[in-house]
């Protein structure tokens, strides 16, 4: 038997409001986007930028974490797994979506929103999926 790997890990800052729904069996979900910047210089000495967009999903209390401490602009650090989503539009054609199932997640660079700092934050969020909430 071979083994695979899918194991996504991002530093990048929050792109939207993450906004927190529920399946029709009640499981919460967390969805929103976020920023990747790459920065390199040129051959020819120009300072060059590139940014990336993913869309990332969190599920059950890793989903409610994320929709209460995450705001637009928050620097965080995400681990998860890719997963492509296909599904067929009312227009009757066929899409599909690459999103970022997320496993872990830590918040990034200084004050959390309410005054609390990134390090009393830390264990709360810094949890896996399917994890007791510590509090």
């Amino acid at each position: 038997m071979t083994r695979g790997l899918n194991k996504v890990m991002l530093i990048g800052r929050v792109g939207a409001q993450p906004e927190l729904r529920h399946t029709p069996g009640g499981q919460p979900v967390t969805s929103f986007r976020l920023a990747t910047t790459r920065t390199w210089m040129s051959t020819q000495g120009d300072h060059k930028e590139e940014t990336a967009w993913f869309t990332i999903v969190a599920w059950d209390k890793l989903a409610g974490v994320c929709a209460e401490f995450l705001h637009k602009g928050r620097q965080i650090y995400i681990e998860g797994r890719l997963q492509n989503k296909e599904w067929t539009g009312k227009d009757g054609l066929q899409h599909t979506q690459v999103e970022i199932v997320a496993r872990e997640m830590l918040l990034l660079g200084g004050s959390a929103p309410g005054g609390a700092d990134t390090a009393q934050l830390e264990q709360t969020v810094s949890m896996e999926a399917g994890d007791e909430f510590p509090f």
